[in-house]
């Protein structure tokens, strides 16, 4: 990843916490939705933001729509979208033209970046 994200980027550790707290969701809680054999991880980087994404094969018609639990919860698991929206600028869900689904984060310091 620091391939696009560059190794001194301050912003490097934010990005690979927020990538994999969306991993770690898309592997451990659905457990329904047609053909759950892969995922897909998505990084863009623009002028002044990176955006990740990553995209479950999971239907939402089938399977609740993510949302960040408790933070002072004792369960063991939970808390990973409450970090995502602790160290993004925004995050969102939504469905791909297929069917699939796209949890995705915004994460940017407004200053602009070397392509």
């Amino acid at each position: 990843m620091t391939a696009w994200v560059g190794k001194d980027d301050p912003l490097l550790p934010d990005v690979l916490q927020v990538a994999g707290e969306l991993l770690s969701n898309a592997v451990i809680h659905p457990t329904c939705g047609p053909g759950r054999t892969s995922l897909m991880l998505r990084l863009s980087v623009g002028e002044s933001f990176f955006l990740v994404e990553v995209i479950d094969p999971g239907t939402l018609g089938r399977c609740p729509l993510p949302r960040p639990g408790w933070r002072d919860s004792i369960e063991e698991t939970g808390r990973g979208l409450a970090i995502v929206a602790d160290y993004s600028d925004s995050w969102g869900t939504c469905t791909t033209g297929t069917g699939r689904r796209n949890v995705w984060a915004v994460l940017g310091d407004g200053r602009p970046r070397q392509l």
